[in-house]
C-alpha cells in the first residue's frame, strides 16, 4: 500500500513539474482551448477534456475489499483535468454512508495533491447530490501555487471524482468549464 502511495505521489510531482513547464510556454499563448467530448459507456458519463485523456485502471486494497479505480486524465499547459470513478461495495455504502465516503475521498485527494481545503459545499448537479471542493496547492521553491476544484458524486454505489488543477495565476474559466461539462447517464 505504501509503495502504491509513493508511486502516486511521485507521479503527481512529475505531473506538476510538466504542467509548470508547459504553462511557462503556453502562458502567453492566445490559442483557445479546443475541448473534446469523451464518452465512457462503462462509466456512464461523458465529459469534455482539453486533450484526449490517458486512461488508467488500478486496484486498491482496502478493508472493504479490492476497489478498482478507472482514471481518465488530460494534462496541458492550462491544467490537469481528471475524472476518476470507483465502484464501492454496496454494504460499504450502506454501512458508512455518503458523508463518510465523501470525507475519505476528500482526505485522499488532499494527501495526493498536497492540497489545503478552502471550502467544501453541498451541491446538486443533474439531480445528483454531491460535494464541491475548492483547495490550494502551496507554492514551493520550484513550483508555482496551484488552485484545485473537485466535484464528488456517489451515484448508487459508484464514486465519481471530477478534479481540475490549474496554476493559481490563470483564469478559473477552464476549471469551471471542465467540471460543468460532465454528464451522467
Amino acid at each position: 500500500m505504501n509503495t502504491l502511495l509513493n508511486f502516486r505521489l511521485s507521479w503527481f510531482l512529475i505531473c506538476l513539474y510538466c504542467l509548470t513547464a508547459a504553462h511557462a510556454e503556453d502562458q502567453n499563448s492566445a490559442t483557445p482551448v479546443s475541448w473534446q467530448e469523451f464518452k465512457s459507456d462503462d462509466g456512464h458519463f461523458s465529459i469534455e477534456f482539453p486533450t484526449a485523456p490517458k486512461i488508467k485502471k488500478n486496484t486498491q486494497e482496502s478493508v472493504i475489499g479490492d476497489v478498482i479505480n478507472h482514471v481518465f486524465e488530460s494534462k496541458t499547459g492550462i491544467g490537469i483535468f481528471s475524472l476518476d470513478y470507483s465502484d464501492i461495495p454496496g454494504f460499504a455504502v450502506s454501512f458508512t454512508g455518503n458523508d463518510k465516503i465523501y470525507s475519505q475521498a476528500t482526505e485522499t485527494l488532499l494527501k495526493k495533491t498536497f492540497g489545503k481545503i478552502q471550502s467544501s459545499t453541498d451541491i446538486k448537479y443533474q439531480n445528483h447530490s454531491g460535494k464541491h471542493l475548492i483547495y490550494d496547492i502551496q507554492q514551493t521553491s520550484d513550483k508555482p501555487e496551484f488552485d484545485g476544484q473537485t466535484y464528488l458524486f456517489l451515484i448508487e454505489k459508484r464514486l465519481y471524482v471530477i478534479n481540475a488543477i490549474a496554476p493559481a495565476a490563470t483564469s478559473m474559466s477552464h476549471i469551471k468549464y471542465f467540471l460543468n461539462s460532465v454528464r451522467f447517464y
